[in-house]
């Protein structure tokens, strides 16, 4: 078993499990999850795929605190466990020296946590913006 979470979505995703209404579609019809539901499957499933680890539009000025908050249980709850992390923000210093893009977003920890892995670099054009 594998999850897939899109990261902007996540704090609202917890807000609703902390209220009762966040539900899920199974085989066997709705079930309403909860917070503990949502950590237990972030720490059990084998892989989990965090998509579009972002910095925030400019509509949205900042991440919020619940974004850093959810980003580093995660983290932290998958330490040793298969994390595949997509993002556009540059993790590595920038040439001539300065601070690292990750690390402007979030944080020395969350950019350590998440960079102390293997880490794909995959350059060519843009399929979101290319023209058929």
């Amino acid at each position: 078993m594998c999850g897939l979470a899109d990261f902007a979505a996540l704090p609202g995703i917890f807000r609703g499990a902390e209220r009762g209404r966040h539900q899920c579609s199974t085989i066997h019809g709705s079930q309403t999850l909860y917070p503990s539901d949502l950590w237990g499957f972030v720490r059990k499933v084998r892989l989990l795929v965090l998509d579009d680890l972002r910095k925030p539009s400019d509509r949205e000025m900042r991440l919020g605190d619940d974004h850093y908050g959810v980003l580093k249980r995660i983290l932290d709850e998958r330490v040793g466990k298969p994390l595949v992390v997509t993002s556009n923000i540059d993790p590595w210093e920038p040439v001539g020296g300065g601070v690292p893009e990750l690390v402007r977003t979030f944080d020395d920890r969350i950019a350590d946590r998440i960079v102390c892995g293997t880490v794909f670099n995959l350059d060519g054009a843009s399929r979101r913006f290319t023209q058929e």
